[in-house]
């Protein structure tokens, strides 16, 4: 079962893509729990990309390293595609970030 939570974002670089992409017109689900108990950023389940903001404060130890790439395993399993994000990079090339998105989001419906 796929259940999504409430389009609130949890940090600024969340709040800061959110924004960007509702302005390019995106059809996407925030915090989107997947089948392997996996919570997504943001979610395009049309064609199975998860798009994953780290932030310093839950990525960066090696532990939560390990568990961020053991999620991005299972969800290739499932058939999802992955793509991450630095939250740093998200608040200062938000437009490459969205044009990146949307030119993976275009790749998979091609697929």
């Amino acid at each position: 079962m796929v259940k999504s939570s409430p389009q609130n974002p949890s940090s600024e670089p969340e709040r800061i893509l959110k924004q960007a992409l509702d302005a390019a017109g995106a059809s996407y689900a925030m915090h989107l729990g997947l089948p392997c108990q996996a919570i997504v950023d943001f979610a395009f389940p049309e064609v199975k990309l998860a798009v994953e903001v780290d932030g310093a404060q839950f990525h960066s130890t090696p532990r939560q390293r390990s568990r961020d790439a053991f999620r991005t395993h299972r969800l290739h399993q499932l058939g999802w595609r992955v793509i991450r994000f630095d939250a740093e990079r998200v608040m200062k090339e938000t437009t490459a970030v969205v044009n990146e998105i949307r030119k993976a989001a275009s790749s998979a419906e091609g697929s």
